[in-house]
């Protein structure tokens, strides 16, 4: 779509909104608004550089155009103008808005507004080519990422009217220099952040309040503070509140230590963000009162490694210490959020909890920390652990969860170096092993499943468990929760179990599984090696490493289940009796790479999508007694190709004649010459 150089719509064409991206990078040279469209953001028209005129049906109630820019039918507001109609614009009509996306991917580098614009929404002008522009006095508003990107504006005067300097106003612009009117009292996050060109701001002397981040990395801005401002700059180059309570900003770029007030106790968003120089952060003097750390604080201080007690902090933003070599002990007592990635890709050693409050750890907040080898969950609190909370610790190789965790995240320590694992009084809260939970842990091999309901998918996969005594409360195995356990030799079922439900592929790739106990339960029961459910109609599970080469299945059995048979590698031929079997399920013998005969009588009525796939060895001996055309493609879907279903020479053309049709026999004297 992105070639499409010309678009028409058709006369009765019934479109009536045009959203943001909808025609993204599209290179289209005219543009027609359709008769019923009632509702078009500049977005729309995203990277789409090439627009030079616009056409708006006469049957249009919402919108009309001078050729070069949509507007509003009431004049209140100017929506669009085409990104390559000329390199200076002037707006004829008093308009009061400029609306979001105005000017998106333009090459204008001009723009002049009337008198009387108030509003200046969001992304109006952001990723333009914009290089002069008057604000008139009358504007009270201008949105969040008004000017954001914009390469080529290296300078502007605001209006005296705003209040407000929004998020990302300005973030990634090529500014030098700019004066903040006096009338501003707030200056919120990232305004001014990336903006590389910036330096000299000059902040009003009603400022109020200042956001994280506003400079983040902004490495030459020089600020200059009107007399009476209750901020400060130290010769470290910190900008603090006057009290030095909070950090806003660190301008500094050379120094590899910085002490900062004992008085502090916040740090705002982004205030240390990429400074690489930085190896260690000092409290100055004896009390430490740190209490919040921001999102983004220190990101990316990839030299950063000493830093001082955290033990009083209540709560760590997103970001905070990722990417930093941050080598402490941690230990947490009054902590009661660490959020997203807040230590991700550092170099923490060890951590350790003891709260009596309630503790969110968040998504991914010590992910990948290699050198990470003790964690405890201690006091009497209670915890929530995030997605991926701890993957990747690769040195991690012991946890013990207490019954006081009351959720464990999605892959909370996939990938983590552990060995054992213990939980509490055998009870997990949320009464379910989340999916991936353990997945990778290659060198787990000691564990005690607790007493939940659900295990989840994957959740036990690729670990080096050995045997799986499965608690009698587990009612579902969900898709391939314990696939590729390498190690794992036996599944034991207790006759008290309330197992109901097996996904596909639980066992899959489980290369030394060779045994389940023999038990019979309200659901299930084991049968010379195999589990089928109570009225041996089903089969359910075979382990994959049985030695057997041969199995037949009894008159009772009436259904393969999905995935009962994979990754049997030792499995070459199967025996179903006439009369018995009527569906094998999807995967039913996926991956069982020795198989070569197998019979399919007239029973057999659905076979499931793939299996058998990756039957390789099943060049010839499928015998198949229905020959219709809508059969050969179902088994042909499952992985049966027409030349498997040939017979073979080895043995089947000696004993034709002699047997006829009789596909069982048949096949028993195939089984025999194999055996």
């Amino acid at each position: 779509m992105t070639t499409l150089t010309s678009l028409q719509f058709a006369y009765n064409c019934l479109l009536s909104s045009m959203p943001s991206n909808c025609f993204a990078g599209m290179k289209f040279t005219s543009l027609q608004i359709p008769p019923f469209v009632s509702s078009i953001t500049g977005k729309a028209f995203t990277s789409c550089r090439f627009i030079e005129s616009i056409q708006v049906d006469p049957q249009n109630e919402y919108f009309w155009t001078d050729s070069r820019a949509i507007f509003s039918k009431d004049n209140l507001s100017i929506i669009y103008i085409a990104s390559n109609s000329g390199s200076s614009y002037e707006i004829s009509v008093n308009v009061s808005n400029a609306e979001e996306g105005l000017c998106v991917s333009s090459q204008i580098t001009s723009v002049t507004f009337m008198n009387g614009l108030q509003k200046i929404k969001n992304n109006c002008f952001a990723g333009s080519n914009l290089r002069n522009l008057v604000i008139p006095e009358t504007v009270t508003f201008i949105d969040d990422h008004a000017f954001y990107n914009t390469q080529q504006l290296t300078e502007i005067t605001l209006p005296s009217r705003i209040t407000v300097i929004r998020n990302y106003l300005f973030a990634r612009s090529k500014l030098r220099r700019i004066t903040i009117p006096n009338n501003v009292t707030l200056i919120e996050e990232f305004s001014f952040s990336n903006c590389v060109d910036l330096t000299e701001v000059i902040l009003p002397e009603n400022l109020k309040e200042m956001a994280g981040g506003v400079f983040s990395d902004s490495p030459n801005v020089v600020l200059s503070l009107p007399s009476g401002s209750n901020l400060i700059i130290d010769q470290q180059y910190l900008l603090m509140d006057k009290e030095k309570t909070m950090i806003l900003q660190y301008f500094g770029n050379t120094d590899t230590i910085v002490s900062i007030p004992s008085t502090i106790s916040l740090i705002k968003k982004g205030a240390f963000q990429n400074k690489n120089k930085l190896v260690e952060v000092r409290i100055d003097g004896a009390d430490n009162n740190l209490l919040v750390i921001e999102d983004f604080a220190f990101n990316n201080c990839e030299k950063l490694s000493k830093f001082p007690s955290l033990n009083q902090v209540t709560k760590i933003g997103r970001f905070s210490f990722n990417n930093t070599k941050i080598d402490n002990d941690l230990a947490f007592s009054q902590i009661n959020t660490i959020s997203e990635s807040a230590f991700s890709y550092s170099s923490i050693s060890s951590v350790s909890f003891i709260s009596n409050g309630n503790v969110d750890l968040s998504n991914n907040c010590f992910l990948n920390c290699q050198n990470l080898k003790s964690l405890m969950l201690q006091g009497n609190g209670n915890f929530t652990l995030g997605s991926s909370c701890f993957e990747g610790c690769s040195s991690l190789n012991y946890v013990s969860i207490p019954n006081r965790v009351l959720s464990l995240g999605v892959s909370c320590f996939m990938n983590c170096g552990l060995t054992s694992v213990s939980f509490t009084d055998n009870i997990l809260y949320q009464n379910y092993i989340p999916d991936l939970l353990f997945k990778n842990c290659r060198n787990l091999n000691q564990i005690s499943i607790p007493n939940v309901r659900t295990i989840g998918a994957e959740s036990f996969s690729n670990t080096a468990i050995e045997e799986i005594l499965l608690p009698d409360t587990v009612e579902s195995l969900n898709t391939q929760c314990f696939k590729g356990c390498f190690a794992m030799r036996k599944l034991t079922i207790n006759p008290n179990s309330k197992l109901s439900n097996l996904d596909y592929g639980v066992f899959d790739g489980c290369s030394s599984f060779e045994t389940i106990s023999d038990f019979a339960s309200k659901n299930f029961c084991s049968d010379n090696g195999a589990m089928y459910n109570n009225q041996r109609t089903k089969m359910i599970v075979y382990p994959p490493a049985s030695k057997n080469k041969f199995f037949a299945f009894t008159d009772r059995v009436k259904y393969i289940e999905k995935s009962a048979f994979i990754g049997c590698s030792a499995l070459q031929a199967i025996l179903i009796p006439d009369g018995s079997v009527v569906e094998i399920g999807k995967n039913a013998f996926e991956g069982c790479v020795n198989l070569r005969h197998i019979n399919l009588p007239l029973s057999v009525t659905k076979i499931g999508e793939d299996a058998f796939k990756g039957c390789e060895k099943l060049i010839c001996g499928v015998i198949i007694e229905n020959k219709t055309g809508s059969y050969i493609d179902m088994i042909r879907k499952a992985g049966i190709e027409s030349r498997m279903t040939s017979f073979c020479k080895d043995f089947t053309c000696r004993v034709r004649n002699q047997f006829g049709t009789l596909s069982n026999v048949l096949f028993m004297i195939s089984v025999f010459i194999l055996m």
